[in-house]
């Protein structure tokens, strides 16, 4: 094997290694304006990044608002109902499975004003690996009448 054929196995492993390092790494989200004047559609700011298991958000609300994790339907509706608050002004949530997390101000006005947040967490498909495909004799699909 030539040395220049060694070299490029030698940067493809090292290129393997580190995404597969990369893949593994969690990051950290700020969410730096929460309870500002500046209502921003938090949600569609969530929409644009992609979160993983693992990650983690943090919220710097002001001493006059707090962040609460939530469920869909107090989202929806603005309810803070059992619910426990955060004030210190710096809030942070480990985002520790897929699926969806919902956050929203502890102020109802606020929460109504759009302060309030839907973030999506990827499923972890590193370690899943695919189902077979069903036999074709096993699923028929019958013509439309």
């Amino acid at each position: 094997m030539s040395w220049r054929c060694r070299a490029n196995v030698y940067m493809l492993r090292s290129l393997c290694v580190l995404l597969l390092i990369q893949e593994g790494i969690a990051h950290t989200f700020n969410v730096t304006e929460w309870g500002t004047q500046n209502h921003h559609n938090y949600s569609e700011w969530a929409s644009r990044n992609r979160f993983q298991i693992g990650d983690t958000i943090v919220f710097h609300p002001p001493n006059n608002d707090s962040v609460l994790m939530v469920t869909k339907e107090q989202y929806k509706e603005c309810n803070k109902t059992y619910s426990e608050e955060h004030r210190d002004g710096n809030t942070t949530f480990k985002l520790n499975h897929s699926g969806y997390f919902y956050f929203m101000s502890s102020n109802r006005d606020r929460c109504n004003k759009n302060e309030k947040m839907e973030v999506i967490v990827m499923a972890d498909r590193r370690h899943h690996s695919s189902a077979p495909s069903p036999s074709p004799l096993a699923h028929k699909v019958s013509p439309s009448p």
